[in-house]
């Protein structure tokens, strides 16, 4: 079952923070900047991760060609190359 953080009763939201807030982060990022716009430290210490849920994109109905290119190929292009260079997790 799906549920979006707002659907989540606040008490069983903080449940959830104490579970996970040693796991799970929520990084913004530029996708269209070397690394993301984070610093090398930063960087270098997400060599650990597992998942990375990907929901930047240009979705306007006009604009210039190069901008939509930029975030929307690019940008993907980038963070799958990011993806590329992580440890693998064990057994795999």
């Amino acid at each position: 079952m799906n549920k979006r953080c707002e659907d989540i009763p606040l008490l069983e939201r903080e449940k959830y923070h104490e579970k996970y807030q040693k796991r799970i982060f929520v990084l913004s990022g530029t996708l269209t900047e070397n690394l993301f716009g984070w610093s090398h430290d930063l960087y270098d210490e997400l060599d650990h991760t597992i998942v990375i849920i990907h929901s930047a994109a240009n979705v306007k109905h006009y604009g210039e060609y190069q901008d939509f290119y930029d975030i929307n190929v690019k940008g993907t292009k980038r963070l799958l190359d990011f993806a590329k260079t992580l440890a693998s997790p064990q057994g795999q």
